[in-house]
């Protein structure tokens, strides 16, 4: 069973590595890859997202707000340049 995937980035070059390399593992399945928060929460309440590669900071809401504003609590890895 593969693993369901979602990247949350305002920066477009780190959204695009982290996908690719979630695309490139066997037992990752990306769900979406999001520039803000609001987009994001949508997806991981909706979709059965497992995983979510989250920025900390980013412009209007915080990755810590997308967390507080969730009912479930995917596992999360924090990312931030």
């Amino acid at each position: 069973m593969k693993i369901n995937c979602v990247v949350v980035d305002d920066s477009t070059i780190h959204k695009i590595t982290i996908a690719k390399l979630v695309s490139e593992h066997p037992d990752l399945n990306l769900v979406g890859d999001f520039s803000n928060a609001s987009e994001a929460r949508n997806c991981i309440l909706n979709k059965g997202v497992d995983l979510v590669f989250l920025d900390i900071e980013m412009p209007v809401q915080s990755g810590f707000d997308l967390l507080d504003g969730l009912k479930t609590r995917p596992q999360i890895v924090f990312v931030s340049a």
